[in-house]
């Protein structure tokens, strides 16, 4: 348009308003590379670009910020060079928004070409493409992103209790939805009322300690819903131990793994009704009343879903601090059998229960492990429920593991426990009515006491009972075995021995039997300021050293101890003291162990040589005393070379 102003005319201005790119394309262009320079063969050729996997035209534009677009299809420049060679180019860059394919001439067609991403820059990059460095197939971000559910993905957490519980809530649908798989969550605290956990999907914090879900729901928090579900790498917080509360809750569900977990401050720590072949790793129960309950119970009055309890396989971990029961196996009206613990301490449980309490269950395994601080170890009993056929204990085996102090009640039926290879201090079997003999075998035990019916108690001792082989070439004496006594021990060996002549023809054999017995030690003392007690434990002020009192020849503020079981040794001048008890005394001198006496021998069976009818001349096989120790010597002759094989059972008592 024009203006005119005193005769003169003058130009209007106009202005250009640029272009902007469309909402919902990317910040920057991709260059089409295929024809931006020249290539040989293609001069004049028909070039049309197709959104990929699509017969839709693209948009194209010859600027990067897509703002100025541009005819497609597209005709190439055509040049020739100086020896007649042909080529085609685009007579400018077009870039595209999106993913594209080339169509040339309707004849050639270029594979999909990718839009690389070089920022986010708030863009939504969900229906990008992405391979990964060493893989071959590509693949959605989108889908890439739901192979592990991360629960920040599906809302907020750290806000209220209602907040994080909709968000985990969230990306546990999202699991479940896939058929299962990982949870991941954040560390720190989450806050919730109560959750499921449905088949196959795992909730992995970031660490015990570092990830920790919170309720103070007097209910079951987090219920196992479906099989094959767990918790790994967190912490499970009740914070005040409400009544009715329950950490962990599951009904008749298998497969439960729980990996690096802590679960603390609920009324019961963990509760199962049944469940089969659960696998535990490094788990830590504290500060409950219950601290893990494995059930067998069918649910019978809440609508069924139960079962028995079995396969439970727990490695590692702690129960501590609880004030009714640690651990218990119980039958309420289905099998709790084949279950297996590993290297699991038990620590300051203080319950009427005790730290394990097992009720008419089968078939129980625990190996290694450390008791201390408990008031009772371990509580083993019979359903009091006389119409269950399986209500009796039968298969309890404790193996290699250490027992410090408290009790360990055996109440029942009782068939089949064993103590093997366990370390026993100051702790007390209680045999409150056994029906069958609790067996110790291979057990050290320092001041370890016994009450109730105590002739149901069995030690056997299996590590000397091997064949002892060895050779003579002459008529010495010559020690073959032997073993040192402690106070007040009793032992009966059942030797049984071969000797064979390698370079002739003879040979004898023994069935002997042999008894021995150490008396017990004695320990005077003076400034006694309290009676001893017979029967009763003591323990060395400074030394640390334990003994049984055997008697007491009290002559009033001194007198002399007999003692039994000695453990360590007792420094001159050191107050000695009952251990349950108000006797004390200062020790004066050392401690005098007595020399093992024989009291009593018998030839079983005593076959002769080979050829005159009794021993060859000078063979022997002698038991001996010395000191402290009983000896199995034997001699053969001279010139002979005889192979001997002893076996020896022993019977200590």
């Amino acid at each position: 348009m024009s203006t005119t102003l005193t005769g003169l005319a003058i130009a209007g201005r106009s202005r250009t308003i640029p272009a902007k790119t469309p909402a919902d394309y990317p910040a920057l262009g991709v260059l089409v590379e295929e024809f931006d320079l020249w290539r040989e063969g293609y001069d004049g050729a028909t070039v049309t670009i197709y959104k990929a996997g699509t017969t839709d035209l693209m948009p194209c534009y010859t600027d990067i910020g897509l703002t100025i677009p541009v005819a497609n299809p597209v005709t190439l420049l055509s040049k020739e060079d100086s020896i007649g060679r042909k080529f085609g180019k685009f007579n400018q860059s077009i870039y595209v928004p999106y993913a594209y394919e080339l169509d040339v001439n309707t004849i050639e067609q270029t594979g999909i070409q990718r839009v690389p991403i070089t920022t986010l820059d708030g863009q939504n990059a969900s229906a990008a493409y992405v391979k990964s460095k060493t893989g071959s197939t590509n693949r959605l971000l989108s889908e890439r992103f739901d192979d592990d559910i991360r629960a920040l993905d599906y809302g907020q957490i750290g806000k209220a209790p209602s907040v994080d519980t909709a968000t985990l809530a969230a990306a546990i649908s999202a699991a479940a939805e896939n058929g299962g798989g990982r949870v991941h969550l954040p560390p720190g605290t989450i806050t919730i009322t109560t959750l499921s956990v449905p088949s196959s999907v795992v909730l992995v914090g970031a660490g015990k300690g570092i990830t920790i879900i919170q309720s103070q729901t007097a209910e079951n928090v987090l219920t196992i819903t479906g099989n094959g579900a767990g918790l790994e790498n967190l912490t499970v917080d009740g914070v005040s131990l409400n009544e009715g509360s329950v950490g962990i809750y599951g009904l008749g569900r298998d497969n439960v793994c729980l990996t690096n977990i802590e679960v603390k401050r609920f009324d019961t720590g963990i509760k199962w009704q049944g469940g089969q072949n659960h696998v535990y790793r490094n788990l830590i129960v504290s500060n409950c009343a219950y601290g893990v309950r494995c059930l067998g119970d069918s649910n019978a009055n809440g609508g069924g879903g139960g079962d028995e309890f079995s396969g439970l396989d727990w490695f590692q971990g702690k129960v501590q601090t609880t004030t009714n029961t640690g651990l218990e196996f119980s039958i309420i009206d289905d099998s709790v059998r084949h279950n297996t613990i590993h290297e699991v301490d038990f620590l300051d449980n203080v319950g009427a229960s005790g730290a394990i309490y097992v009720e008419g269950a089968d078939f129980t395994r625990i190996r290694g492990g450390y008791w201390d601080g408990n008031d009772i170890n371990i509580d083993v009993r019979d359903s009091t429920d006389t119409q269950l056929t399986n209500r009796r204990v039968v298969g309890l085996e404790l193996i290699g593991g250490q027992i410090d102090d408290g009790n360990c009640n055996f109440d029942g039926w009782c068939q089949d426990i064993i103590l093997d290879r366990m370390e026993l201090n100051a702790t007390t079997l209680v045999m409150n009515v056994p029906e069958n003999p609790i067996l110790l075998r291979n057990c050290v035990e320092d001041g370890t006491l016994f009450t109730g019916q105590t002739t149901k108690v069995e030690r056997s001792r299996t590590l000397h009972n091997g064949v002892i082989k060895g050779e003579t070439t002459d008529a010495t004496v010559t020690e073959a075995w032997s073993m040192k006594l402690n106070p007040n021990e009793v032992v009966y060996l059942d030797i049984k021995a071969t000797a064979e002549q390698v370079n002739g023809s003879d040979f004898g054999v023994w069935h002997v039997g042999h008894a021995a017995r150490q008396a017990p030690a004695t320990l005077n003392y003076d400034g006694q300021s309290a009676n001893f007690t017979v029967g009763s434990q003591i323990q060395g002020a400074t030394s640390g050293a334990t003994a049984i009192i055997a008697s007491d020849s009290d002559s009033g503020s001194s007198g002399t101890l007999s003692l039994a079981q000695v453990s360590g040794t007792f420094e001159n001048n050191e107050i000695i003291s009952e251990i349950d008890g108000s006797g004390s005394a200062r020790v004066n001198g050392v401690i005098t162990l007595a020399a093992t006496a024989e009291v009593g021998s018998e030839t079983v069976h005593h076959s002769a040589g080979s050829n005159s009818g009794a021993l060859p001349t000078g063979w022997d096989l002698n038991f001996a005393v010395n000191g402290q120790e009983i000896q199995v010597t034997v001699k053969g002759a001279a010139g002979k070379n005889l192979v001997w094989n002893l076996k020896i059972d022993r019977t200590v008592l």
